[in-house]
């Protein structure tokens, strides 16, 4: 989690492999906080880490000029 960016990074191991309620939720909640959620699968992190810091770090960047208000969106790479 990056406070000042307002942004959330949830890595989901193999028991998330379809839709999960709980997610939703949880992302639904933090959108309505003002954050940004990035959700990445453990097999991405662990095959293709440099992309998945690039949008971590791209997320970033664009997120520290973010209102602190609640936003509407999130991003699932």
């Amino acid at each position: 989690c990056c406070i000042k960016a307002r942004l959330v990074v949830e890595v989901d191991g193999a028991q998330h492999n379809g839709p999960n309620e709980d997610d939703a939720h949880r992302t639904h909640v933090l959108n309505e906080l003002g954050f940004e959620v990035l959700r990445f699968s453990n097999a991405s992190v662990l095959k293709d880490l440099t992309h998945v810091l690039g949008t971590i770090g791209a997320a970033c960047r664009s997120g520290l000029g973010r209102p602190t208000g609640p936003v509407s969106h999130s991003h699932t790479p």
